[in-house]
């Protein structure tokens, strides 16, 4: 799993991020997703470990293929996720 770090700045995903599994976002901040999302591996295709943090699907589809799932918040607070959808999964769309 490759961990995506940010410092008060907007940090983007597209694709290439999940080609070889799930992000885990660890610090505060903003994250956008920038384009569809094919996520097909087991577990999550995105994991929130700390709070403060706004994920942004920005219109697009994270698609789990039928093997993944989408989005896992854990043991946080003010956890925002908006504007997009979670398809295909297969099991939770979103884990709180």
């Amino acid at each position: 799993v490759q961990h995506i770090f940010s410092s008060n700045v907007v940090t983007t995903f597209n694709q290439s991020n999940f080609n070889v599994g799930g992000q885990t976002i660890t610090v505060p901040g903003t994250y956008i997703v920038e384009q569809d999302i094919t996520f097909a591996s087991p577990g999550f295709a995105i994991t929130i470990n700390t709070s403060d943090v706004i994920l942004d699907l920005g219109g697009q589809t994270i698609n789990a293929n039928g093997t993944g799932n989408g989005i896992s918040i854990n043991n946080t607070d003010n956890v925002t996720v908006r504007n997009g959808n979670i398809i295909n999964t297969a099991g939770n769309a979103i884990n709180v």
